[in-house]
């Protein structure tokens, strides 16, 4: 196997958001192996560049789930935005139903203020609802989703359409019924791919950005075959490259039906799971010393 894609929240990164160090040396030995590492991920390039930087790893990077491949050196690949006329229904959308929209352009990613009002508003009904048990259960997912992102607040959210290319849409809600009236408009929509990286999110990008897209692009960037290439996932927006890759394997935390698609298994984010199936797939020689 020649190369390893791996996602980063959930899989490569702990719960803290940070890369241990097992996982850093496993990924230090593969490269050293000659194995290229790719790093296969829905955030924003920019937003994906602080942990790898901490661990002082440098590898190509696919972020915005395919929409956006860079290089090693950070040169761009291959970008592929939503159609302008369709990024506009859908923020219309939202603003219409007084949804949290994270808009995710070549600059950064931004919110409008009036979504994040909407957001507290649901977390308080849900703590009201359930003040026992919900209230650090919601905090806890508000927080590992906006670990992901840098956002920045943009009172009119709409004048990005006129400004940004758009390569990334992303809804957030604690309401389920807000979530699949959602998902209902959005597979209305032709030209979109529609996944999602939590149970309270759900993720739009061009039809054909994908993280399968993305590996098979960086496969043929570096001549190697797509049967060469083992990945690491965790969600569903990771199953385009289990679909692809000559091996898949699951983390130990990973969705359910994730499981089903992986032809193996590891451990979980918080046990090192990334380290674990390196040396399970690449397992370091050992040398024998004759008597």
């Amino acid at each position: 196997m020649k190369l390893i894609a791996l996602d980063m929240d959930g899989t490569l990164l702990n719960s803290k958001g940070s890369i241990s160090p097992e996982n850093s040396q496993a990924i230090n030995y593969l490269q050293s192996r000659g194995v290229k590492v790719v790093i296969a991920t829905g955030r924003h390039y920019k937003d994906a560049l602080g942990p790898l930087r901490e661990a002082e790893i440098i590898c190509p990077v696919i972020s915005l789930n395919g929409a956006d491949i860079r290089s090693e050196e950070g040169d761009t690949v291959y970008q592929l935005p939503i159609h302008s006329d369709i990024a506009d229904q859908i923020v219309k959308y939202a603003l219409d139903s007084n949804s949290y929209l994270e808009v995710y352009t070549e600059e950064g990613v931004f919110v409008n203020q009036q979504a994040l009002s909407c957001l507290e508003a649901e977390m308080n009904e849900m703590r009201c609802a359930d003040p026992d048990s919900k209230a650090d259960t919601v905090m806890d997912i508000a927080h590992k989703q906006f670990l992901q992102a840098t956002s920045k607040q943009s009172l009119d959210i709409e004048s990005l359409l006129y400004k940004s290319d758009i390569y990334k849409l992303l809804f957030f809600s604690f309401n389920e019924g807000k979530l699949s009236d959602t998902l209902s408009f959005l597979k209305a929509i032709p030209e979109i791919y529609i996944s999602s990286s939590a149970h309270h999110n759900i993720e739009i990008n061009h039809q054909q950005a994908t993280k399968g897209f993305g590996l098979s692009r960086m496969a043929e960037a570096y001549n190697i075959s797509i049967q060469d290439c083992v990945v690491l996932g965790d969600s569903l927006n990771d199953l385009s490259m289990f679909e692809v890759a000559g091996i898949s394997v699951a983390m130990g935390n990973a969705e359910e039906s994730l499981k089903l698609n992986a032809d193996r298994t590891t451990l979980t984010n918080d046990e090192h799971g990334v380290a674990h199936a390196i040396y399970q797939i690449w397992p370091k020689e050992v040398k024998q010393c004759r008597l």
